[in-house]
């Protein structure tokens, strides 16, 4: 979870309105998919091949922040015989996808999803995020777009953020149910 972490603070920085996250589990046939997509800026060609290298970065070098994040992922996905995507349209926004083994003694584990994000919805402001999170058939969403719309700048009051929070936590619980009652 951290790796997706890190790649949305990257569409953050950017200065992506949205960004999508997924976690989509498929038990049945062994495999993890994650994706980060937003709507920034984009990178040039150039830039997405500069980014994978260890330690590039497109922020300045303040408060010493490195780039690391992208090729992190990327060698953990390798290390688990995975595959990994990096696409970027300038003006349009960029994708990041990692697909691996699910049960590859290498991954690193999901850990807790929604304490984690919370982490976005608590702390970063004007940015909505839309995730998804799949175990096979089963999932939810969360998608902090219609409920900014519908509440505009009481969207930004910490009960709202409160019940995204718990949104995700049920959404959690309930994947977890149903994992049980396999």
């Amino acid at each position: 979870m951290l790796h997706v972490l890190d790649v949305t603070m990257n569409s953050v920085t950017a200065g992506a309105s949205t960004v999508r996250l997924g976690i989509h589990e498929r038990l049945d046939e062994d495999r993890l998919c994650l994706y980060v997509a937003d709507n920034g800026p984009g990178m040039s060609a150039e830039l997405v091949q500069r980014v994978l290298e260890e330690f590039a970065t497109t922020k300045t070098k303040q408060a010493g922040w490195v780039g690391f994040g992208l090729a992190l992922l990327r060698g953990t996905v390798e290390l688990c015989d995975g595959e990994f995507a990096l696409q970027s349209r300038v003006g349009v926004g960029t994708l990041v996808s990692a697909t691996m083994p699910h049960d590859h003694p290498d991954r690193p584990p999901l850990g807790a999803v929604a304490e984690s994000l919370q982490s976005l919805l608590m702390g970063v402001r004007g940015v909505d995020f839309c995730f998804t999170h799949r175990v096979d058939g089963d999932g939810y969403r969360l998608d902090t777009r219609p409920v900014r719309r519908m509440l505009g700048a009481e969207f930004e009051t910490r009960a709202v953020r409160n019940w995204l929070v718990d949104q995700l936590r049920q959404g959690e619980d309930a994947l977890a149910a149903r994992r049980e009652n396999r």
